[in-house]
């Protein structure tokens, strides 16, 4: 999964639509500001993405794999 955020994200978490934790990654792997987060191993369905930046906030996004 790569998308573009113009902060600095922290924590990135992944759940499925039933709310449950799929994935984690601490810091996400980076290139300015497109991120990377290897999805490869989830089965295809919906998922919430949700970001927290360095300095505090948090920022959700949907995708279908």
């Amino acid at each position: 999964l790569c998308f573009r955020y113009a902060g600095n994200v922290k924590t990135a978490r992944l759940y499925n639509l039933a709310g449950q934790s799929v994935g984690l990654s601490l810091s996400p792997e980076h290139d300015g500001d497109t991120y990377r987060i290897p999805v490869q191993g989830l089965p295809e369905g919906g998922y919430i993405l949700k970001l927290i930046t360095e300095d505090g906030r948090t920022e959700t996004l949907k995708f279908i794999r």
